[in-house]
Order: structure tokens, then sequence, then C-alpha cells
């Protein structure tokens, strides 16, 4: 038999490494508990860095936007009675800004404060769609009716008295008949498209003569850059390769402006007199499959 003094070493024994177990499973703990700690102060450390770039970045917009707002009030009060939104202003130039921003471009000042504070003043351009009401037979929309793409297989759409039947065009969907409107279309890759915008009773329906006489205001990419004026075709560029053309209407004023969408760089402006809405309208041409426009939305 064990001794009695045997059996009580061995429990003494036990009691001790069951002692040594849950002091392991402690210390395990405590490891743990440390470890994840530190990776919560490391978070705290990471993210106060990071709220405090943010604080800055802020910080800096709050001024920028005061700045410019100050300069806005003053264009405003300098052109008080006219209504024109292209009209220069010299104290623009100094608004606090990196750079001399001002003397690159010619287009519309506020057009040309979007293009670089587009991210802080969130004055975008507008999100136009399509009409498919409008759209020529061989025309194809896709992408949320921004895409307008031609294709061989003619679609069976009634033919409604706003469609065009030869022409292969389409409208937007809106209709302006007051105000100032901007917006932007990518034209990347494209060696044949037509833009502009057409009155609301403008001819759709055979052979159309895109010329202000017939309700349209419009520049084409053929083998050059033209305006599409009354009795010819204007020629504005040998050759183009920008990716986006930027349509300005000031409907009040009769002036519709084209740019250059990247460099903000003026192409062609119309000079007229609306006695009718006015709808954007959009071409990818004729018998080039697979030539498409899409319209750009920013937000």
């Amino acid at each position: 038999m064990v001794s009695w003094y045997t059996l009580s070493s061995l429990m003494v024994s036990w009691y001790t490494l069951s002692s040594l177990m849950v002091s392991w499973y402690t210390l395990s703990s405590l490891m743990v508990s440390w470890y994840t700690l530190s990776s919560l102060m490391a978070l705290d450390a990471e993210e106060g860095a990071v709220l405090g770039v943010i604080d800055d970045n802020l910080r800096w917009v709050e001024t920028e936007v005061v700045a410019v707002d100050k300069h806005m009030a003053q264009i405003h009060n300098h052109i008080r009675g006219n209504t024109s939104f292209e009209v220069s202003f010299p104290l623009i130039s100094s608004v606090n800004c990196p750079g001399d921003w001002m003397n690159e471009f010619s287009g519309p000042h506020q057009l040309i404060l979007w293009k670089r504070m587009m991210h802080v003043l969130h004055t975008m351009p507008q999100n136009l769609t399509l009409d498919p009401d409008t759209a020529h037979p061989n025309l194809a929309i896709t992408d949320f009716d921004t895409k307008v793409e031609e294709v061989r297989t003619r679609s069976q759409e009634p033919d409604l008295p706003q469609r065009f039947t030869r022409f292969c065009g389409i409208l937007a969907t809106a209709q302006y008949s007051s105000g100032q409107h901007y917006w932007e279309v990518d034209v990347k890759d494209k060696g044949v498209w037509y833009l502009g915008v057409t009155g609301e009773y403008s001819p759709r329906k055979g052979f159309v003569n895109l010329c202000p006489s017939s309700g349209y205001w419009s520049l084409s990419l053929q083998d050059r850059l033209y305006a599409n004026e009354e009795d010819a075709k204007i020629p504005l560029a040998d050759y183009w390769n920008s990716p986006r053309v930027g349509v300005y209407l000031d409907y009040d004023a009769g002036r519709v402006s084209f740019y250059d969408a990247v460099t903000m760089k003026k192409l062609y402006m119309f000079d007229t007199y609306f006695e009718e809405p006015v709808s954007p309208f959009f071409s990818p041409g004729k018998n080039d499959p697979g030539s498409r426009l899409q319209i750009c939305h920013y937000y």
C-alpha cells in the first residue's frame, strides 16, 4: 500500500501543478490583454493622426471657400445688371490660391474655379440623361441613359414626332427656357461626332441642316473640328485629341459656348436669341458602328 506520506506528497505536487497551470493561463491572458491594449493604443494614435490631417484639410477648405465667396460677391457687385456668365473681372486673380491659375484659361471664371476646387465647392456640371423617345433607330442607349452608340441593328421603336429619322441624333431629357447651364461630354477616341443645343421645334425628320436658322447650335468633328454656322462650317482645329468637350448655355443672354473641358480653353461661341426652349443634343455619327458618346457625371 502507498503510504499516507507518499499520497500526501502526490496531492501536494498535483496542487502545485494545478497552481502553475492556473498561473500560466493567467499570464497568457495578461499577455493577450496587453497585446490587445497595445493594438488599441496604436489604433488610437493612428486615428488621431488621421483626424489631425482631416482637421487641417477642413481648415484649408474653409479658408479657400471664404476667399472664393468673397471674390464671387465682388464679381456680382461689379457686373450688377449684367446677366452674362462670361464677364472678366481682374480681382479674381487675387484669390489666394496655389499658382497663377487664372492666366492658364480663358473660360468662365466660375467654371475655372470648379475645375480646381470641385472637391471643395461641389459645384458640378449638370448630370444629363438621354431621351430614348428622340433617338434615331440605329442608336443604342446604355449606362443609365448616359451613353449613346451607333449599332447596325435598327430598333423597331414608334416613329414619334420628336424622334430623329435620318440624322443619327438624340436629345437629352433636360429642356431649358432660362438660366445658365453647363455639361460635359466624353468624346475620347471618337473620329466623328456632333453635339450642341437645339430648339424644341427644330426639324428631326429627314435631312437635318445643322445651322442656327434651323435651330441647331453645334460643333462637329469630322476630318477636323468645325463650328456649324449659318452658311458654312468654320474650321476650328486641324487636330483634336482632348477627351472631353464642355458646353455652356446662357439662355437669357443667347449664348452657346464650347470648351475644351480639360484646359477650359474656349473653342467657339454662338451669339443668338432663343425664341423657344432648347435641349442638349448628341450624335456619335453615322456609318461608324461602335462609335459612342457619353455624358459625364461627376456626382
